[in-house]
């Protein structure tokens, strides 16, 4: 038997409705395909951003880290001379007594001249006493203010 030739298709009204809901639903898939593709694009310049936003959140981080490392470091420093400051004051106040016992008017002199130098270290080091609120202002930023009392608690 011969193959029947395309020209001899009989068209029927049923053939005609089948064509156009084979084109119907050709284009609804090729809707659904541009869809998926525009959500996939849409999720990735998502995903982009969001990974954009993380470096950048962690690169912030680094930074008021690295800021609360120097603070600290200040801060102990500040502390050695405030420490260093009231042991020539003490120093000075036991030299001072001895030097009046003894009525020595050139020890009572350099007692003087020590207590004053301290005091002026003391009250030089009071005005410089921002690295504290300057940490606090570093780790609210840093964890949130309801995380900055669990930092201190840990701390003492």
């Amino acid at each position: 038997m011969d193959p029947v030739p395309c020209t001899r298709v009989p068209i029927t009204k049923d053939t005609i409705t089948a064509a156009r809901r084979a084109y119907t639903e050709y284009c609804v898939y090729l809707d659904e395909q541009q869809r998926q593709k525009a959500a996939q694009l849409q999720r990735n310049v998502q995903l982009e951003k969001e990974q954009k936003d993380k470096k950048q959140l962690q690169k912030q981080k680094e930074s008021l880290l690295k800021q609360l490392v120097e603070e600290d470091k200040a801060e102990q420093e500040q502390k050695r001379e405030h420490d260093t400051a009231k042991e020539l004051i003490n120093e000075a106040s036991k030299k001072m007594s001895a030097a009046t016992e003894t009525k020595n008017m050139q020890s009572v002199k350099v007692a003087q001249m020590m207590l004053k130098a301290g005091n002026e270290k003391l009250q030089e080091i009071q005005k410089l006493d921002t690295i504290g609120a300057e940490q606090k202002d570093v780790r609210k930023r840093l964890h949130g203010p309801d995380k900055e009392e669990a930092v201190k608690k840990r701390k003492t």
